[in-house]
């Protein structure tokens, strides 16, 4: 597994519990999984007591304005096997962006060179080498690229077989020109009727889709939208159809042993599907930790958890919350993203205080707690892969308003369009009004304690389980190995 994240030791939002969960998943069905990360800082706090190295190398690396090199270090704790891909240019606070300018580093096209081509010269070197090789996001796009364009590393017969899932096509790592000579890739391939052509420039995500074996990403549905629509392929979508033979959607699973309302350590009262009444104490805490007000009209109370962008559906959401707090309902918003979002909402606390309240950053039992004590669960995405929060929301009881979209149409069933199946409600228009309806639905079906108790029950049974979905990526690394060995 080769990713820039990686749940407990690197995380910045969903691509490290995927890759945490899926790994940990694949080693209980008997897997030999071991896992490449660039050593961050957060990497050495959180690794556990007893992490032991087993082995330690040095790589050079020619760049285009002089040489490198890198330390590739083997690390082994707590049952996971860790490669290490150390250098300066990763030694700093922040993953993707400087915390103090909020912008993301000016070179980080550099930095996922550096781990891919040091990966790539892992392959082999002590002995291990792996039947598949997956590479998750544009940062491990160059990697596919290197075991389907270079000559295998160490010596070996062949290359080992590639997988390359596409966790966001909104971001695909755009390079310019000087890149390519770091990436140690052919030039030619860049050229104007190469197969790596991208207006002049270097796309890391096309490289990956070009060279892996197969392909996958996180939902069924996204993998149709990325693959026949230009909103949603973003520039990709020629390339993706040209490979939907080869493009699998897997939705993502929740780690439910992390996510389990009747254990969870984060919560003041635990409860179940066969006790769903626990839940009204956390209501009560939640509301206590927010500050929010004390109210003799009762309401339901909404929540969100998210990155503060304009793909998370903050720009309709903003317009329409006046009118959702007008109704009775109160509601607490946990994340950190973009300053005009921030700086509205924090406008929108202090305008509705006491029925609204937002905290600013990110608290894993914060996050924990506001799935167990709100009542509804906003997602109005302009797009979302998969999404995770509609699931805790469903294993916790706690009914999503979502849009249409990715995994989102993947695990939400509307009331009106199937009643006997829903476990939420769903609007499919990107607009104000219509998330407003939905919300408004929403509403009106909490009011019926018994209805809601049957769509808070039908999401508490459903299986999101990480087993699933590793079964799954089993079948694309079979088809995978065929296609490496030409069979």
């Amino acid at each position: 597994m080769v990713s820039t994240e990686l749940w407990p030791l690197a995380k910045v939002g969903g691509l490290a519990d995927m890759v945490g969960s899926l790994s940990g998943s694949l080693r209980k069905l008997g897997h030999d999984v071991r896992c490449a990360l660039p050593r961050y800082p957060s990497v050495d706090r959180a690794l556990p007591e007893g992490a032991r190295v087993v082995s330690r190398r040095k790589v050079p690396l020619a760049l285009h304005d002089g040489a490198i090199e890198v330390d590739l270090e083997w690390v082994e704790a707590e049952g996971l096997s860790l490669l290490l891909v150390d250098h300066e240019i990763f030694r700093r606070d922040g993953i993707y962006d400087d915390p103090v300018s909020r912008r993301g580093y000016a070179d980080n096209g550099r930095r996922w060179a550096v781990f891919c081509r040091g990966v790539h010269a892992s392959v082999g070197l002590d002995g291990w080498v792996p039947e598949i090789v997956h590479g998750h996001d544009h940062h491990a796009g160059l990697l596919m690229g290197l075991l389907r364009w270079l000559a295998p590393p160490g010596g070996l017969p062949r290359n080992p077989a590639t997988v390359f899932t596409l966790h966001n096509v909104g971001y695909q790592g755009i390079e310019p020109p000087s890149w390519i000579i770091d990436s140690s890739l052919p030039g030619e391939m860049f050229d104007p009727d190469g197969p790596l052509h991208f207006q002049g420039k270097a796309n890391l995500m096309k490289i990956g889709i070009q060279a892996a074996d197969r392909l996958t990403t996180v939902s069924p549905r996204y993998a149709r939208e990325i693959s026949t629509s230009e909103e949603f392929g973003e520039g990709l979508t020629e390339d993706l159809a040209s490979r939907a033979s080869d493009l699998t959607g897997i939705l993502n699973g929740i780690d439910t042993e992390v996510w389990d309302p009747e254990r969870d350590p984060y919560l003041p009262f635990h409860y179940s599907a066969v006790r769903p009444a626990n839940k009204a104490g956390n209501r009560a805490a939640l509301r206590n930790e927010m500050k929010l007000a004390a109210t003799s009209k009762p309401g339901p109370l909404l929540a969100m958890v998210s990155r503060l962008t304009s793909q998370k559906g903050l720009d309709i959401l903003l317009p329409a919350m006046g009118s959702i707090l007008a109704g009775g309902a109160q509601m607490v918003l946990l994340g950190s993203g973009e300053e005009r979002y921030e700086s509205a909402l924090k406008e929108m606390e202090s305008r509705h205080e006491g029925r609204f309240s937002v905290r600013l950053g990110f608290d894993e039992g914060l996050a924990h707690r506001i799935e167990a004590g709100a009542d509804i669960f906003l997602v109005p995405s302009r797009y979302e892969p998969c999404g995770l929060n509609q699931m805790y929301s469903l294993r916790y009881g706690t009914v999503p308003v979502v849009r249409s979209v990715g995994g989102l149409a993947d695990t939400v069933v509307d009331l009106d369009q199937d009643p006997k199946r829903a476990n939420g409600f769903v609007f499919e228009p990107y607009q104000e009004a219509q998330l407003l309806r939905a919300v408004e639905r929403a509403v009106e079906a909490w009011r019926n304690r018994k209805l809601w108790k049957e769509l808070m029950l039908r999401g508490m049974s459903a299986d999101f389980s990480w087993e699933r979905s590793a079964r799954l990526y089993l079948q694309v690394y079979e088809k995978a190995v065929a296609r490496a060995r030409g069979s």
